[in-house]
């Protein structure tokens, strides 16, 4: 009977009818030049319809062009099982998405917003195994690439924007985990730190930081000029009246070609054209390179041209005189990632014309400078870029910016720098590249050239005094770039997170390291208690409705630090709860006896154990909570070892100090 069936259905396949029935669903796969995976909707065919994958492969090939491949292929495995899932849900929500992806529709923001929601609580429900049996970390990785590729979509106006947070049960997205390079040179036994003089620590790492960012941006720099001058001897050479036309030196190589015999050795004719001085055959090589070379179809031979090449220096030689390799677009690139702090991505997404503004004051001109973050939904992202010149010796005497040192490179001068040199050739680029302001051949993506091109940059300074040795990389340049400019900010949040061009004052302060948090938070503690708007409040009138202190007075009373009266100001008036307020009884109850003094000091060195660790997972919470505890344990400490309690303290602290270093006392988690 089963081979009945079988053969009942291969004579009905053979019938030439319009209703016949196939086998297997058609084809339908994704292919995008350069990728060596195919992405096939095929098996979704029988869910959605021919129709509706046929879309789905026509977008996807629009919006992951221009993507890497690994990144391609981790989204593409997610958005199928969400599209797998979405057509096997029983869930409303479920069914009127998939009601419209199958009917070719627009999918209503509300739908798709309900069923991603029930999704994410789903991925993120350790009992919940129908969509993924993945835990921990790993569902955090899922949703941000699940997030990307529903971006995307969103970018192309495919699928609505809706929002899929990746902070839930396995803990806050926003640490920062990548090294800077300071803490890249303690890892390598080159930097060590002191335990107990937080400021030394500090400005060590600071200058180590700034040391070994100068030391790239300077090489960096030698590698870019190296191109400068390749791209002057390019324009030297070409500018030669004598150097025949493209025409001409085609007919001359196959002129050259059909030599032989006697012919080779007497009257060469036109062969001549590629006879010559050594400038005159590098400039005839390179005008057949610029014409001829990346042409799929040639007039001539490879071979004949090939030839002619290998006479001028080699193909690599040439190919370097006439248009930027793979260093300088790596070197130009990260020059402009140095000077403007953004992730890489960031920076390899610009416009050919990033600029939309500038100030001058002076000597000095400010440009501003925007490009699109690939993530967060293709937010905007801007930076500053900084010149000085004229003749003063201290340009920067009434701007409070930092410039860089007269007379060196600058971003604004390595893109311009850049563009003079893709000028030529950016109409042999396909228009959605040529539009961008970095530009590459072959089949290596953008990101793939640079990330290559940085590994044997550092491969060639193995035996750099600074750089030789240290594994660093571009994701390192975005946070050492931070530190730096938020110690050179002394401290001020919100002017370094609008540096960094945070979203938030929380991810500002999960940029910066551990040593750099210390910095400002516990060696500036008092500063704190003088200009709190500067880190918890926005504003001066906000801090003083907060602490209920007229704003005359709050402008008269500039100290507002631990020496001028800490009780005293936790004591004003209040109509309205603060993080401030609950501590006020206990700074008010505390007795200088041996059992306060013990409970004081247990404080200190619980808070003292986990402040930075709590700083860096929970930035929001150790700004509102933990700053103030830790600036009312040190004002109690100050306030009693300037009485008459302080030896009684100085004994208290050692005793619990032998306590611990012995195993005699747990300290208290705190939270």
């Amino acid at each position: 009977m089963f081979l009945c069936h079988i053969y009942d259905r291969s004579i009905d396949m053979n019938v030439d009818a319009p209703d016949a029935v196939r086998a297997f669903p058609p084809q339908c796969k994704a292919l995008i030049a350069r990728h060596k995976r195919t992405y096939p909707f095929t098996d979704l065919v029988p869910m959605y319809g021919y129709e509706a994958c046929r879309r789905l492969v026509g977008y996807w090939e629009k919006i992951y062009n221009d993507i890497n491949e690994e990144t391609t292929y981790n989204e593409f495995r997610l958005f199928k099982r969400m599209l797998r899932d979405i057509a096997l849900s029983a869930d409303d929500s479920a069914k009127s998405v998939f009601g419209a992806l199958s009917s070719c529709k627009l999918v209503p923001r509300p739908w798709l917003s309900d069923y991603v929601g029930r999704l994410r609580a789903r991925m993120l429900d350790p009992d919940d195994t129908t969509f993924t049996d993945a835990g921990g970390s790993s569902v955090i990785k899922y949703l941000e690439t699940l997030r990307n590729c529903l971006n995307r979509f969103a970018m192309l106006d495919v699928l609505p924007s809706v929002e899929l947070s990746t902070q839930g049960m396995y803990g806050d997205d926003t640490e920062v985990k990548t090294p800077c390079f300071a803490t890249l040179l303690i890892e390598a036994g080159r930097l060590k730190l002191d335990g107990d003089n937080d400021r030394e620590n500090a400005l060590k790492f600071h200058i180590a930081n700034r040391t070994v960012l100068e030391a790239l941006r300077s090489s960096l720099v030698e590698v870019f000029k190296s191109a400068q001058d390749r791209f002057e001897e390019r324009n030297r050479l070409l500018a030669n009246p004598n150097i025949p036309s493209p025409g001409m030196i085609v007919r001359a190589m196959r002129a050259r070609a059909a030599l032989r015999g006697a012919h080779a050795r007497g009257k060469r004719g036109l062969a001549d054209l590629l006879e010559g001085t050594e400038d005159y055959v590098r400039g005839v090589a390179l005008r057949a390179f610029i014409t001829l070379y990346h042409r799929r179809k040639i007039p001539v031979s490879r071979f004949s041209l090939n030839r002619l090449l290998q006479e001028a220096g080699g193909v690599e030689f040439i190919a370097k005189l006439a248009e930027p390799c793979g260093d300088t677009l790596m070197a130009a690139a990260t020059l402009v990632q140095i000077d403007t702090g953004w992730e890489a991505s960031t920076v390899l997404n610009m416009d050919l014309d990033p600029f939309v503004g500038e100030i001058k004051k002076n000597s000095i001109t400010v440009r501003a400078i925007v490009s699109k973050k690939n993530r967060a939904q293709g937010k905007l992202r801007n930076a500053a870029l900084v010149d000085a010149g004229g003749d003063e010796d201290n340009p920067d005497q009434d701007a409070k910016i930092l410039l860089k040192q007269k007379g060196a490179i600058t971003a604004y001068q390595v893109i311009l720098a850049y563009k003079s040199m893709t000028a030529d050739i950016r109409h042999q680029i396909a228009a959605r590249q040529s539009n961008k302001l970095w530009l590459t051949r072959g089949a290596r993506g953008l990101n793939r050239v640079v990330y290559d091109a940085f590994r044997c940059f550092l491969d060639r300074h193995q035996a750099h005094t600074i750089l030789g040795g240290l594994p660093l990389t571009r994701r390192s340049i975005k946070r050492t770039k931070y530190n730096v400019d938020a110690e050179s900010d002394v401290g001020n949040i919100g002017l370094t997170r609008a540096k960094g061009d945070h979203s938030s004052s929380k991810l500002a302060f999960a940029y910066l390291s551990a040593p750099a948090v210390r910095a400002i938070f516990k060696n500036k503690i008092r500063e704190y208690l003088q200009q709190m708007e500067a880190v918890v409040y926005a504003t001066v009138d906000d801090l003083a409705e907060k602490l209920k202190i007229p704003l005359a007075d709050l402008n008269r009373r500039k100290l507002l630090g631990i020496d001028n009266g800490l009780a005293a100001l936790l004591a004003e008036p209040r109509t309205k709860s603060s993080s401030l307020q609950a501590i006020t009884a206990k700074a008010q109850t505390l007795k200088p006896d041996n059992a306060g003094l013990r409970s004081l000091v247990i404080a200190g060195f619980g808070i003292d154990a986990r402040w930075e660790e709590m700083s860096t997972k929970n930035p929001h919470r150790f700004l509102r909570v933990w700053v103030p505890w830790m600036a009312l344990i040190q004002a109690m400490v100050q306030k009693i070892m300037i009485t008459r309690h302080r030896a009684k303290f100085r004994r208290v602290f050692d005793e619990v100090r032998k306590e611990i270093d012995a195993g005699a006392l747990a300290l208290p988690i705190i939270w």
